[in-house]
């Protein structure tokens, strides 16, 4: 048994671990962790420090002093182990995900029964996006479908975003290994986010301007980069938090 083993009963090293502690209400298994990991290099300081001919009040003290103050090493801590954020990423992340499987099915129903439906002609005419404007000739309302095809290829993409959100928390605790990892859920966001805006705007931007501000363009759009963002937000946050857990238990004492 190494001189250090022991801190003295409410002495410098137990104090400083007892301020540490109450700083991290809320970090749940990784603060522990991350306590219990100081801890143990605390006990090899105070080691040191004994076997260089300091009593063990001064070689708590010393040991202490190199580590920093309680409140800067549970801040550090707690940058590394948001779980107090928890809660509201999974509540918005769930809420992201029912909303693209909603807009999804909504969209890919709507622009497949616009295409079934509404591609009747009537007397030589198509029937346009808005009910109160005149028809127009057949060549203007083949612009319309192409839209409704471009729109059918959102939903579909929105509805396989949001069933790839709801179960990427599996895919994590690896419960599920057929699932993609973080990184390619990160590209397949943000290439259906770039291809959904293309998809959505040149139809209706090169063929019929005149139906832009009419048409349903800006709220898919939105619920396109909400979506995305939805995904992008938490998988990065969960990148980062991992990556700052690493560099502190990394980082000498």
């Amino acid at each position: 048994m190494s001189p250090g083993d022991d801190f003295q009963p409410r002495g410098p090293a137990e104090r400083w671990l007892d301020a540490v502690f109450d700083g991290l209400t809320g970090t749940g298994s990784g603060g522990r962790r991350a306590l219990a990991e100081m801890e143990d290099h605390l006990r090899d300081s105070v080691g040191d420090g004994i076997g260089r001919g300091l009593d063990r009040a001064e070689a708590e003290r010393d040991a202490v002093a190199r580590f920093g103050s309680p409140e800067r090493v549970a801040r550090g801590i707690r940058s590394a182990h948001r779980n107090l954020l928890r809660p509201l990423l999974t509540g918005t992340w769930s809420l992201a995900a029912a909303a693209a499987l909603t807009v999804g099915i909504s969209t890919t129903l709507t622009a497949v029964l616009t295409i079934v439906i509404d591609g009747h002609l009537d007397r030589g005419v198509c029937v346009m996006v808005s009910g109160t404007s005149p028809p127009h000739p057949c060549g203007a309302g083949n612009a319309y479908y192409l839209g409704a095809e471009g729109l059918a290829l959102v939903g579909v993409g929105l509805f396989i975003l949001g069933a790839l959100a709801l179960l990427y928390p599996c895919t994590a605790e690896h419960a599920i290994a057929w699932l993609p990892r973080a990184r390619s859920l990160l590209t397949i966001a943000v290439l259906f986010a770039l291809a959904s805006l293309y998809l959505l705007g040149t139809p209706y931007t090169t063929f019929v301007p005149q139906y832009r501000a009419e048409s349903i363009l800006l709220p898919i759009a939105c619920a396109v980069v909400a979506t995305s963002a939805g995904v992008l937000v938490p998988v990065s946050m969960a990148r980062l938090q991992r990556r700052l857990v690493g560099r502190q238990i990394a980082q000498p004492s």
